[in-house]
This record gives C-alpha cells, structure tokens and sequence, in this order.
C-alpha cells in the first residue's frame, strides 16, 4: 500500500475512532516537523512563545486529536489549567470579528509555562509557523496591527504546509480549518 493509501485509510480510521486522531495528526506533522526542526537558522526556539498569541485555525481531525489528547494524556491539574484557560479566552473571542481577533494578542489556552501542553498533536498551523527572525516576531507581537514588516520564514517549509492543506482538503476531503478556541470549547464543554 503506498504511502498516500495509507495515510487516507488511517484518516478514515481516525475518523470513526478518536484514540487513532493522536496516531494520524502525528503522521501528518512529521514531515513538517522535521523540515522546521532541521532548519538551523530559526528564531524560534523552546520557550519563545511570541506565535502562540495569535490567532490559530485547525481542521476538525486535529481538533478531535487535540481534545482526545487532553482528555487521555495530560495530568487533571494540566486539564483543569486548560479548560480554565479555553472558557476564558473563549468568552473573550466570541464576540469578536475575524478582523477583531486577528489583530488582539490573545495567549493560546494550551500554553502551559510556555510551553505547548498538546505539541505532539498541535495544529499544522502550529507546526508550520516558523520565523527567521525572534526581534520580528517580538516585534509583531508588540503590535499586531503592524503590518509593515513580514516575518521572515524559509520558502521551503512554506511550500510543504501549502501542500499539506492541499492534500488535507483536496485528497481527505476535509473542509478548511476554523477558529481553534471555540471548537474546543464547544468539544470539551458539550
């Protein structure tokens, strides 16, 4: 079976079990892990957490892994950290504009001591976010509505996320990824 089958039989799979979300959202990122973590030139690094105050959107498979892996790997402390976190940003975003949020530096409720409580399953947004440059993302960061500066990032991991989506939507059929906080809100709190 070739690697594209069995990536869609997985997704399939992982569709109708949610302890096998976890398994594909890993498959899913590794290549985009590596690609990132290979890349020696990065301003991220463990502990820069500048990214994870902006918005996040995530398609249903990893909204399912993310709350699957809450529910099952992390400590009640951690949980309960995190369910806190979710209603409170959640009552803080609901009310907002897309524009409104994109602009408004929010912490992400699964970012725990600064660091990613989910990171094994993050959002390939997540995953493929990446900056050449920690003074451009502080700097962003500071003031969202700034938007005379790119953050620089690496052509090459930018292309391989591009085609991710593409064979998320195109060959699994997923529809586009929505608003993170609010689906697992609405997943965790159901």
């Amino acid at each position: 079976m070739s690697g594209l089958k069995k990536m869609k039989a997985l997704y399939k799979t992982s569709r109708r079990d949610q302890g096998k979300s976890i398994l594909f959202s890993e498959k899913v990122l590794a290549g985009l892990t590596e690609a990132v973590s290979s890349h020696s030139t990065l301003g991220c690094r463990r502990g820069c957490a500048h990214c994870c105050y902006l918005r996040v959107e995530a398609y249903d498979f990893e909204i399912d892994a993310i709350t699957y892996y809450i529910k099952t790997k992390l400590n009640e402390q951690t949980r309960n950290t995190i369910n806190t976190a979710i209603g409170v940003q959640y009552e803080s975003i609901r009310k907002m504009t897309i524009e409104q949020h994109f602009h408004t530096n929010i912490k992400c409720p699964l970012l725990v001591n600064n660091t990613c409580s989910v990171y094994a399953v993050r959002p390939i947004s997540c995953a493929a976010y990446h900056s050449l440059s920690e003074n451009a993302c502080q700097r962003s960061n500071e003031d969202p509505y700034d938007s005379s500066f790119p953050i620089p990032q690496v052509p090459g991991i930018e292309r391989l996320k591009t085609d991710m989506h593409r064979f998320i939507q195109d060959d699994l059929h997923e529809e586009g990824p929505t608003e993170m906080i609010s689906q697992l809100y609405l997943k965790l709190h159901a």
